[in-house]
Protein backbone atom coordinates (compact mmCIF):
# COMPACT_ATOMS: atom_id res chain seq x y z
CA UNK A 1 0.00 0.00 0.00
CA UNK A 2 2.85 2.38 0.84
CA UNK A 3 4.35 1.96 -2.62
CA UNK A 4 0.95 2.53 -4.25
CA UNK A 5 0.44 5.74 -2.27
CA UNK A 6 3.90 6.96 -3.24
CA UNK A 7 3.21 6.20 -6.89
CA UNK A 8 -0.05 8.14 -6.71
CA UNK A 9 1.69 11.17 -5.16
CA UNK A 10 4.39 11.01 -7.83
CA UNK A 11 1.82 10.93 -10.61
CA UNK A 12 -0.09 13.88 -9.12
CA UNK A 13 3.09 15.95 -8.98
CA UNK A 14 4.25 14.93 -12.47
CA UNK A 15 0.89 15.64 -14.12
CA UNK A 16 0.33 19.07 -12.58
CA UNK A 17 -0.32 21.66 -15.28
CA UNK A 18 2.24 24.39 -15.73
CA UNK A 19 0.99 27.93 -15.29
CA UNK A 20 0.16 29.54 -18.64
CA UNK A 21 -0.35 33.30 -18.83
CA UNK A 22 -2.06 33.18 -22.24
CA UNK A 23 0.22 35.89 -23.61
CA UNK A 24 -0.30 36.80 -27.27
CA UNK A 25 2.02 39.28 -28.99
CA UNK A 26 0.53 42.30 -30.75
CA UNK A 27 1.58 40.96 -34.15
CA UNK A 28 -0.69 37.95 -33.54
CA UNK A 29 -3.66 40.12 -32.56
CA UNK A 30 -3.87 42.42 -35.60
CA UNK A 31 -5.21 41.33 -38.97
CA UNK A 32 -5.66 43.21 -42.24
CA UNK A 33 -7.73 42.45 -45.32
CA UNK A 34 -6.65 44.04 -48.64
CA UNK A 35 -8.13 44.93 -51.98
CA UNK A 36 -6.55 46.68 -54.98
CA UNK A 37 -7.33 47.88 -58.49
CA UNK A 38 -5.54 49.84 -61.21
CA UNK A 39 -7.01 51.41 -64.39
CA UNK A 40 -5.45 53.40 -67.21
CA UNK A 41 -8.19 56.04 -67.00
CA UNK A 42 -8.50 58.29 -70.05
CA UNK A 43 -4.73 58.48 -70.55
CA UNK A 44 -3.84 58.03 -74.24
CA UNK A 45 -0.94 55.70 -73.42
CA UNK A 46 -0.87 52.58 -71.26
CA UNK A 47 -0.99 52.23 -67.49
CA UNK A 48 2.18 53.50 -65.79
CA UNK A 49 0.92 52.67 -62.26
CA UNK A 50 1.93 49.55 -60.35
CA UNK A 51 1.27 48.19 -56.87
CA UNK A 52 2.33 45.38 -54.52
CA UNK A 53 0.85 43.99 -51.29
CA UNK A 54 2.73 41.55 -49.03
CA UNK A 55 1.98 39.63 -45.86
CA UNK A 56 4.99 38.64 -43.74
CA UNK A 57 4.62 35.74 -41.31
CA UNK A 58 6.61 34.41 -38.36
CA UNK A 59 5.68 31.24 -36.53
CA UNK A 60 7.15 29.11 -33.75
CA UNK A 61 6.92 25.45 -34.74
CA UNK A 62 7.90 22.55 -32.50
CA UNK A 63 9.72 19.81 -34.41
CA UNK A 64 10.37 17.27 -31.61
CA UNK A 65 10.26 17.56 -27.81
CA UNK A 66 10.07 15.46 -24.67
CA UNK A 67 7.39 17.75 -23.25
CA UNK A 68 3.67 17.34 -23.56
CA UNK A 69 1.95 19.76 -25.92
CA UNK A 70 0.15 21.46 -23.00
CA UNK A 71 3.53 22.45 -21.54
CA UNK A 72 4.40 24.60 -24.57
CA UNK A 73 2.90 27.81 -25.94
CA UNK A 74 0.61 27.38 -28.93
CA UNK A 75 2.10 27.90 -32.39
CA UNK A 76 0.75 31.41 -32.93
CA UNK A 77 1.44 33.16 -36.20
CA UNK A 78 2.74 36.71 -36.11
CA UNK A 79 1.87 38.92 -39.07
CA UNK A 80 3.22 42.09 -40.60
CA UNK A 81 1.94 43.75 -43.76
CA UNK A 82 3.51 45.87 -46.48
CA UNK A 83 2.02 47.60 -49.51
CA UNK A 84 3.23 50.14 -52.06
CA UNK A 85 1.89 52.08 -55.04
CA UNK A 86 4.06 53.67 -57.73
CA UNK A 87 3.14 56.19 -60.42
CA UNK A 88 5.70 56.26 -63.23
CA UNK A 89 6.56 59.14 -65.57
CA UNK A 90 8.13 58.95 -69.01
CA UNK A 91 7.03 58.60 -72.61
CA UNK A 92 6.44 55.47 -74.69
CA UNK A 93 6.09 53.11 -71.73
CA UNK A 94 9.10 54.43 -69.81
CA UNK A 95 6.84 55.43 -66.92
CA UNK A 96 5.67 51.86 -66.49
CA UNK A 97 9.29 50.70 -66.44
CA UNK A 98 10.14 53.28 -63.77
CA UNK A 99 7.28 52.09 -61.55
CA UNK A 100 8.20 48.45 -62.10
CA UNK A 101 11.88 49.08 -61.29
CA UNK A 102 10.92 51.03 -58.16
CA UNK A 103 8.65 48.34 -56.72
CA UNK A 104 10.77 45.35 -57.72
CA UNK A 105 13.87 47.02 -56.24
CA UNK A 106 12.01 47.68 -53.00
CA UNK A 107 10.88 44.05 -52.81
CA UNK A 108 14.43 42.83 -53.44
CA UNK A 109 15.90 45.16 -50.81
CA UNK A 110 13.30 44.08 -48.28
CA UNK A 111 14.10 40.41 -48.92
CA UNK A 112 17.87 40.90 -48.71
CA UNK A 113 18.23 43.50 -45.98
CA UNK A 114 14.89 43.84 -44.23
CA UNK A 115 14.77 43.27 -40.47
CA UNK A 116 11.20 42.10 -40.03
CA UNK A 117 10.70 43.11 -36.41
CA UNK A 118 7.47 41.71 -35.03
CA UNK A 119 7.39 44.10 -32.08
CA UNK A 120 8.02 47.83 -32.19
CA UNK A 121 9.53 49.99 -29.44
CA UNK A 122 10.99 53.53 -29.81
CA UNK A 123 14.48 52.27 -30.68
CA UNK A 124 13.20 49.82 -33.30
CA UNK A 125 10.84 52.47 -34.72
CA UNK A 126 13.86 54.72 -35.37
CA UNK A 127 15.70 51.83 -37.02
CA UNK A 128 12.72 51.07 -39.27
CA UNK A 129 12.46 54.71 -40.38
CA UNK A 130 16.19 54.96 -41.12
CA UNK A 131 16.20 51.69 -43.06
CA UNK A 132 13.21 52.78 -45.17
CA UNK A 133 14.96 56.05 -46.09
CA UNK A 134 17.99 54.00 -47.16
CA UNK A 135 15.78 51.72 -49.25
CA UNK A 136 14.15 54.65 -51.04
CA UNK A 137 17.55 56.14 -51.89
CA UNK A 138 18.64 52.80 -53.34
CA UNK A 139 15.42 52.72 -55.37
CA UNK A 140 16.21 56.22 -56.65
CA UNK A 141 19.64 55.02 -57.78
CA UNK A 142 18.18 51.91 -59.45
CA UNK A 143 15.64 53.91 -61.47
CA UNK A 144 18.31 56.44 -62.42
CA UNK A 145 20.76 53.76 -63.55
CA UNK A 146 18.12 51.98 -65.61
CA UNK A 147 17.12 55.23 -67.31
CA UNK A 148 20.74 55.81 -68.31
CA UNK A 149 21.06 52.31 -69.76
CA UNK A 150 18.59 52.98 -72.57
CA UNK A 151 17.99 56.24 -74.43
CA UNK A 152 14.28 55.40 -74.71
CA UNK A 153 14.05 55.46 -70.90
CA UNK A 154 15.91 58.74 -70.41
CA UNK A 155 14.50 60.94 -67.65
CA UNK A 156 11.99 58.38 -66.38
CA UNK A 157 10.96 58.69 -62.74
CA UNK A 158 8.27 57.60 -60.28
CA UNK A 159 6.26 58.77 -57.30
CA UNK A 160 6.20 56.12 -54.58
CA UNK A 161 4.15 55.66 -51.41
CA UNK A 162 4.47 52.59 -49.20
CA UNK A 163 3.25 51.35 -45.83
CA UNK A 164 4.53 48.78 -43.36
CA UNK A 165 2.48 47.67 -40.36
CA UNK A 166 3.23 45.31 -37.49
CA UNK A 167 0.72 45.01 -34.70
CA UNK A 168 -0.85 48.45 -34.26
CA UNK A 169 2.23 50.30 -35.55
CA UNK A 170 2.00 51.80 -39.04
CA UNK A 171 4.93 53.29 -40.96
CA UNK A 172 4.30 55.34 -44.12
CA UNK A 173 7.11 56.25 -46.55
CA UNK A 174 6.51 58.71 -49.34
CA UNK A 175 8.04 60.51 -52.32
CA UNK A 176 5.99 62.49 -54.87
CA UNK A 177 2.23 62.91 -55.12
CA UNK A 178 0.96 59.39 -54.58
CA UNK A 179 -0.89 59.39 -51.27
CA UNK A 180 -1.74 57.53 -48.08
CA UNK A 181 -4.97 58.16 -46.16
CA UNK A 182 -6.49 56.74 -42.99
CA UNK A 183 -10.26 56.48 -42.58
CA UNK A 184 -11.35 56.43 -38.94
CA UNK A 185 -14.71 57.15 -37.29
CA UNK A 186 -16.16 58.50 -40.54
CA UNK A 187 -13.29 60.93 -41.18
CA UNK A 188 -10.68 60.70 -43.95
CA UNK A 189 -7.24 62.06 -43.03
CA UNK A 190 -4.35 62.41 -45.49
CA UNK A 191 -1.17 61.06 -43.89
CA UNK A 192 1.21 62.20 -46.65
CA UNK A 193 1.92 65.62 -48.11
CA UNK A 194 2.12 66.05 -51.88
CA UNK A 195 5.64 66.96 -52.98
CA UNK A 196 4.53 69.37 -55.68
CA UNK A 197 5.47 72.93 -56.49
CA UNK A 198 1.94 74.05 -55.62
CA UNK A 199 2.14 72.43 -52.16
CA UNK A 200 5.61 73.77 -51.45
CA UNK A 201 4.57 77.30 -52.37
CA UNK A 202 1.49 76.99 -50.18
CA UNK A 203 3.53 76.27 -47.04
CA UNK A 204 6.38 78.75 -47.65
CA UNK A 205 6.18 82.56 -47.88
CA UNK A 206 9.53 82.72 -49.68
CA UNK A 207 10.63 81.88 -53.26
CA UNK A 208 11.16 78.16 -53.67
CA UNK A 209 14.36 76.80 -55.27
CA UNK A 210 13.53 73.59 -57.13
CA UNK A 211 16.46 71.37 -57.97
CA UNK A 212 14.44 68.93 -60.03
CA UNK A 213 10.93 69.13 -61.41
CA UNK A 214 8.88 66.45 -63.13
CA UNK A 215 5.65 67.46 -64.83
CA UNK A 216 2.69 65.17 -64.45
CA UNK A 217 -0.33 67.13 -65.61
CA UNK A 218 -1.70 68.99 -63.73
CA UNK A 219 1.13 68.67 -61.19
CA UNK A 220 4.77 69.74 -61.10
CA UNK A 221 6.58 67.39 -58.73
CA UNK A 222 9.54 68.61 -56.67
CA UNK A 223 10.59 65.13 -55.50
CA UNK A 224 10.57 61.77 -57.30
CA UNK A 225 12.67 58.60 -57.44
CA UNK A 226 14.86 58.75 -60.53
CA UNK A 227 14.68 61.70 -62.89
CA UNK A 228 17.88 63.49 -61.80
CA UNK A 229 20.95 63.12 -59.59
CA UNK A 230 19.30 64.97 -56.70
CA UNK A 231 18.36 62.73 -53.76
CA UNK A 232 14.59 62.64 -53.21
CA UNK A 233 13.14 64.07 -50.03
CA UNK A 234 11.89 60.85 -48.44
CA UNK A 235 9.14 61.41 -45.86
CA UNK A 236 8.65 58.68 -43.21
CA UNK A 237 5.94 58.89 -40.54
CA UNK A 238 4.94 56.55 -37.69
CA UNK A 239 1.28 56.18 -36.66
CA UNK A 240 -0.78 54.05 -34.26
CA UNK A 241 -3.64 52.00 -35.69
CA UNK A 242 -7.02 51.56 -34.01
CA UNK A 243 -9.67 48.91 -34.52
CA UNK A 244 -11.65 49.24 -37.78
CA UNK A 245 -9.14 51.67 -39.30
CA UNK A 246 -8.96 51.69 -43.09
CA UNK A 247 -5.66 52.62 -44.77
CA UNK A 248 -5.69 53.74 -48.41
CA UNK A 249 -2.77 54.04 -50.83
CA UNK A 250 -3.54 55.66 -54.18
CA UNK A 251 -2.18 57.55 -57.16
CA UNK A 252 -3.26 61.02 -58.25
CA UNK A 253 -5.41 59.61 -61.05
CA UNK A 254 -7.88 58.82 -58.28
CA UNK A 255 -7.51 61.91 -56.09
CA UNK A 256 -7.56 64.38 -58.99
CA UNK A 257 -11.00 63.09 -60.01
CA UNK A 258 -12.62 61.98 -56.74
CA UNK A 259 -12.85 64.34 -53.77
CA UNK A 260 -12.39 63.36 -50.12
CA UNK A 261 -16.13 63.32 -49.39
CA UNK A 262 -16.82 60.85 -52.20
CA UNK A 263 -13.90 58.66 -51.08
CA UNK A 264 -15.24 58.73 -47.52
CA UNK A 265 -18.72 57.70 -48.66
CA UNK A 266 -17.31 54.66 -50.44
CA UNK A 267 -15.15 53.66 -47.47
CA UNK A 268 -18.14 54.01 -45.13
CA UNK A 269 -20.15 51.52 -47.18
CA UNK A 270 -20.43 47.91 -46.08
CA UNK A 271 -18.63 46.61 -49.16
CA UNK A 272 -15.51 44.48 -49.06
CA UNK A 273 -12.12 45.93 -49.97
CA UNK A 274 -12.13 44.73 -53.60
CA UNK A 275 -15.60 46.18 -54.19
CA UNK A 276 -14.57 49.51 -52.67
CA UNK A 277 -11.51 49.66 -54.93
CA UNK A 278 -13.65 48.91 -57.98
CA UNK A 279 -16.17 51.58 -57.05
CA UNK A 280 -13.54 54.28 -56.41
CA UNK A 281 -11.78 53.62 -59.71
CA UNK A 282 -15.11 53.51 -61.57
CA UNK A 283 -16.03 56.91 -60.11
CA UNK A 284 -12.64 58.34 -61.17
CA UNK A 285 -13.11 57.06 -64.73
CA UNK A 286 -16.70 58.34 -64.86
CA UNK A 287 -15.43 61.74 -63.70
CA UNK A 288 -12.98 61.81 -66.58
CA UNK A 289 -9.65 61.20 -64.84
CA UNK A 290 -6.85 62.15 -67.22
CA UNK A 291 -4.33 59.90 -65.52
CA UNK A 292 -3.96 56.27 -64.47
CA UNK A 293 -5.92 55.53 -61.28
CA UNK A 294 -4.72 53.00 -58.72
CA UNK A 295 -5.97 52.29 -55.19
CA UNK A 296 -5.02 49.79 -52.48
CA UNK A 297 -7.30 49.46 -49.43
CA UNK A 298 -6.49 47.73 -46.13
CA UNK A 299 -9.06 47.20 -43.36
CA UNK A 300 -7.55 46.52 -39.93
CA UNK A 301 -8.94 44.51 -37.03
CA UNK A 302 -6.96 45.43 -33.91
CA UNK A 303 -7.62 43.39 -30.76
CA UNK A 304 -6.72 44.54 -27.26
CA UNK A 305 -2.94 44.86 -27.21
CA UNK A 306 -1.11 43.85 -24.00
CA UNK A 307 1.28 46.40 -22.54
CA UNK A 308 4.39 44.72 -21.19
CA UNK A 309 7.38 47.02 -20.91
CA UNK A 310 9.58 44.28 -19.53
CA UNK A 311 8.84 42.10 -22.54
CA UNK A 312 9.60 45.00 -24.90
CA UNK A 313 12.91 45.53 -23.16
CA UNK A 314 13.93 41.98 -24.03
CA UNK A 315 13.04 42.35 -27.72
CA UNK A 316 15.98 42.32 -30.13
Amino acid sequence: MANQSEDARRRIVASALLKADGYKPAAALVRAQFGARSHRGLAPSGNDDHYLVLRLQQQLETIVTSLASVDLPPGLQKHAYAAVVADGFGGAGAGSVAARVAISTLADLALRYGHWHMRIDPRIASEVAARVVGFYRRIHEAVLQRSRSDAALGGMAAALTGMYSVGPDLFVAHVGHTRCYIFRDGRLVQLTRDQTLRERRAISPHPIPVGQAIEDVPHILTDVVGGSDNDPGVMVEHFRLANDDTVVLCTNGLTDAVDDDAISDVLASRRNQAEQCDLLVDIAVANGTEDNATVVIADYQVADIPTDEADNALDD
